[in-house]
């Protein structure tokens, strides 16, 4: 239980976090913030601590995974 509370928590400060990258379709905005948080989480342990840190946000999140050669569909 503590633990399903904590991914809540986190999940709400990502959001909070890449509030900037607010679209004009919010639906498809959503979508792509949780496909980043699926790849980040699963596939780099640290990038995830640096958004939740706020030091990174999403979108430069989503760059260095597919610098890395992710895609959102590796999540």
């Amino acid at each position: 239980m503590a633990r399903e509370a904590r991914k809540r928590l986190d999940w709400r400060r990502a959001v909070g976090i890449c509030s900037e990258h607010r679209g004009i379709n919010g639906e498809a905005v959503d979508a792509w913030r949780e496909e980043v948080w699926r790849l980040m989480r699963a596939r780099s342990p640290e990038l995830h601590r640096e958004v939740l840190c706020g030091r990174m946000g999403l979108r430069q999140a989503e760059h260095i995974l597919r610098e890395r050669g992710y895609t959102l569909d590796d999540a």
